[in-house]
C-alpha cells in the first residue's frame, strides 16, 4: 500500500517547489464540446478534460483561462476521481478562469489513483454570444497562491519512504467547437434517454432528443398503469430537451418508494416510448 502524508501534498499545491521528474502523461481538452443533455436549453454545452499517466496518481492542479462569449456554469468531475478526498473547483466569472484541484488523501492514507486514461472533470459552459462558435482554452499559471498544470506522484526509496514528484505535463491552447451552441447540429432521430440520477431521491430530470419541433407529453406512471403526474403537454423545439421531475404527484404529494414508468408522446403518436425509473428514499 503506498502512503504519503497528505499534509505534504496540500503543501505541494500550494507552492510548486519540489523534485521534478520525466513520466509519460498527457493533458487534454475536447476540440469538440457536447450538448448538454441535463440542460433546458440547447446553448449549454459540456467540455471533458482527459488524463492520461503511466505512474500511480495522488494530486492534480488545473488553472485554466478561457475565452469571451461564454460563460463556465459549473465544474463537474469524473468517475476516475470518485475516490478522491478533496475536489474543487474555483470558478472566476470577471477573469474567465477556473483552478480545478484533487487530492487524494486528506483524511487519512490511501491508494493512489492506479495509472490509466480518463475524464477527470467537465466544464459546462453556457454560449452567451450566437456569434461565438468557437472557446479558447489555455492553461494559466497564477500567483498568491501559486497555481500551474501539474501532476503529483509520490515515489518510494528503498525504506519505502514517499517523496512528492511534480511533472507538468505538455499541452498546447485548443479551440473547441461548440457543436452545441446556436448553430447546433440537430438530433437526427427521436430519443428518450434514461432519467439522471437513477435510483433517485428527491428529484431526478428526463433527457430527451426532438428532431423536429413537435407537441411533446412526459407523463409519470406508477406499476398499476395510473398516471402520477403529467410533466410536460406543449409545443417544443427540435433539439435537446430535458424535464424534471420532483416527485410528487399532481396534487402536489410526494410519492412514496418504488418504480415509476416514464412515457413520451411526441408528434401525435410519432414518436412514443416509456423507460423506467427507481425512486429510492
Amino acid at each position: 500500500m503506498k502512503r504519503f502524508c497528505s499534509l505534504a501534498v496540500i503543501g505541494t499545491l500550494l507552492l510548486a517547489g519540489s523534485s521534478m521528474a520525466a513520466k509519460k502523461s498527457a493533458f487534454s481538452i475536447s476540440a469538440k464540446a457536447a450538448p448538454n443533455a441535463l440542460s433546458t436549453s440547447i446553448n449549454e454545452v459540456v467540455v471533458p478534460i482527459t488524463i492520461a499517466y503511466d505512474a500511480d496518481l495522488t494530486a492534480l492542479d488545473i488553472p485554466l483561462k478561457y475565452s469571451e462569449g461564454v460563460t463556465l456554469t459549473e465544474v463537474t468531475f469524473g468517475d476516475m476521481l470518485s475516490g478522491y478526498d478533496f475536489k474543487n473547483a474555483n470558478i472566476n466569472t470577471e477573469n474567465n478562469t477556473v483552478i480545478i484541484g484533487a487530492i487524494n488523501m486528506v483524511f487519512g492514507a490511501k491508494s493512489d489513483l492506479p495509472a490509466g486514461k480518463g475524464v477527470v472533470a467537465n466544464l459546462h459552459f453556457r454560449v452567451d454570444d450566437p456569434e461565438v462558435s468557437t472557446v479558447r482554452i489555455e492553461t494559466i499559471e497564477l500567483k498568491d497562491p501559486d497555481h500551474a498544470l501539474y501532476f503529483v506522484y509520490n515515489e518510494y526509496d528503498e525504506a519505502n519512504v514517499p517523496h512528492v514528484v511534480l511533472e507538468t505535463p505538455t499541452f498546447e491552447p485548443v479551440e473547441v467547437l461548440l457543436s452545441g451552441g446556436t448553430d447546433a447540429v440537430l438530433p437526427t432521430e427521436f430519443a428518450l434517454k434514461q432519467n439522471f440520477p437513477n435510483p433517485f431521491n428527491p428529484s431526478t430530470k428526463i433527457p430527451y432528443d426532438l428532431k423536429i419541433s413537435s407537441h411533446v407529453s412526459v407523463e409519470v406512471f406508477n406499476v398499476l398503469g395510473q398516471r402520477v403526474r403529467t410533466l410536460i403537454n406543449e409545443e417544443q423545439q427540435a433539439g435537446p430537451q430535458v424535464v424534471e421531475w420532483d416527485g410528487r404527484d399532481a396534487n402536489g404529494t410526494t410519492v412514496s418508494s418504488g418504480m415509476y414508468f416514464y412515457k413520451i408522446n411526441a408528434g401525435d403518436g410519432l414518436f412514443v416510448e416509456t423507460r423506467k425509473m427507481v425512486l429510492l428514499k
